[in-house]
């Protein structure tokens, strides 16, 4: 009986471990889902399709919309598809008249290579952002705009940067308090090669906060928002929507343009 009792903790031992080792292989299929399907840019007369390298020679590919403003919003969209699925943002920007830089991380759509490590999304958030000013525009007029999980790559750009303004949209706290909640069994903080500690960064950052977040996200609670809302220490609004994670945009899409065009005006 004993032996029975035995062999049957070690036959779970060695499954718990082997799931471990698995779901440690595959994180980044768990926690990016970019897409490869490459269609050309909009015919926008104001839109230019453009590319530029990071840190570490990788070439990244991005759609820079002219509006002849002097408030350029560089925008990081989600852990999902690629800029192309982002059309109804290009919308929004043109109709409030600013400029705005939208891109692909590496691996999605037209930029090259693939995520590899933490930092190799940070080179890319950097190289974005010197992209934009590489075309002589200042800091000042500049403004982050993120959204899910690249909140935690524009708060890492944000750092030590005084910037017009940051607008955090159905961002987390960090990748360890969701792999927690969904794999509570699973000692993820041992596993995980991606922390993504927003929470601890945020409060570093001092340029004016906007905090936006549905009360009906199924994936990233609102709590997220509430508890970075409570670390920023610059100026700071927040703006509460409907809808779900990946569809609060388009069903509160009136409180988005009204808000954004008010926080435009600050």
């Amino acid at each position: 009986m004993i032996k029975i009792i035995i062999r049957t903790i070690l036959i779970l031992l060695v499954g718990y471990i082997a799931l471990c080792t698995y779901i440690f292989s595959i994180q980044e299929s768990l926690i990016f889902f970019p897409s490869r399907d490459i269609r050309t840019a909009p015919r926008d007369k104001n839109l230019q399709d453009v590319s530029f390298v990071t840190q570490d020679w990788v070439n990244l590919n991005g759609w820079f919309i002219d509006n002849k403003s002097d408030t350029t919003i560089i925008f990081f969209h989600g852990n999902g598809w690629n800029i192309f699925h982002n059309q109804e943002r290009l919308t929004l920007f043109n109709m409030i008249g600013v400029n705005a830089l939208l891109f692909d991380y590496r691996g999605y759509g037209k930029s090259e290579w693939s995520i590899k490590h933490e930092n190799d999304l940070y080179m890319d958030g950097e190289a974005a952002y010197q992209y934009v000013i590489s075309r002589g525009i200042k800091p000042a007029n500049i403004i982050l705009w993120w959204q899910s999980l690249w909140g935690a790559i524009a708060i890492d750009t944000a750092q030590n940067k005084s910037l017009r303004g940051i607008i955090s949209e159905s961002t987390f706290t960090s990748m360890d308090d969701i792999a927690r909640r969904q794999f509570s069994s699973i000692p993820t903080s041992l596993l995980l090669s991606y922390h993504f500690n927003n929470l601890s960064k945020i409060e570093k950052l001092n340029s004016p906060f906007l905090v936006i977040h549905s009360e009906d996200d199924e994936m990233i609670d609102i709590d997220n928002a509430k508890q970075l809302f409570e670390k920023i220490k610059s100026k700071k609004d927040f703006l509460q929507t409907k809808g779900s994670h990946n569809g609060a945009f388009s069903q509160s899409y009136s409180l988005y343009k009204e808000k954004i065009e008010a926080f435009l005006k600050k």
